[in-house]
């Protein structure tokens, strides 16, 4: 008896959105809800969608700084930060309430030893959104890198109140005890 041959797996299925009750979209709108889909679902082929949609929107200017740090985003996963950080700049220097444009801005701010600019990037994101576990640990390190122990402390301190298991608070408590 021969044994069955293998089933290949099948391939995603790539989303297809629609507007509701017949109102048209525009592509900006048509992105960024492929953008949601694609991150929510983890599918690559939505992902590569919302990413040429994104793209096509900047490139024809009707890409706001929703959809422009949504672009930013899909660049800093590829790793290429040669395209996201002047979009999370452009993104930042236009709207002041996109949090994660300054949460990824202090990332490229410490990594680049800027200690000041991340500290006050990650107080801007944490102003906006004060549920950013991982950018108060973010923070945290930067405060214990520029000298302040103390409000490192209570920043990794209010990093577990908000997530108890976070395994980064955690470790990062662990050192400044």
């Amino acid at each position: 008896r021969n044994p069955a041959p293998p089933v290949a797996p099948a391939p995603a299925a790539v989303t297809e959105l629609v507007p509701y009750f017949g109102y048209t979209s525009t592509s900006r709108d048509l992105a960024l809800a492929y953008a949601m889909v694609a991150l929510r679902d983890r599918n690559n082929a939505d992902r590569q969608r919302a990413f040429t949609s994104l793209q096509q929107a900047a490139e024809q200017g009707t890409a706001d700084p929703a959809a422009l740090v949504y672009l930013a985003e899909f660049y800093r996963d590829a790793q290429d930060d040669a395209h996201a950080l002047p979009l999370y700049e452009q993104v930042w220097s236009k709207d002041r309430t996109q949090y994660a444009a300054a949460a990824a801005l202090g990332a490229y701010r410490m990594q680049r030893g800027d200690l000041a600019g991340a500290i006050t990037l990650w107080k801007d994101a944490l102003a906006l959104n004060p549920g950013m576990t991982l950018v108060r640990v973010n923070l945290a390190t930067a405060l214990l890198r520029a000298g302040q122990p103390n409000e490192a402390r209570a920043m990794v301190e209010k990093a577990l109140e908000l997530n108890p298991a976070s395994p980064e608070a955690r470790d990062l408590l662990s050192r400044l005890r």
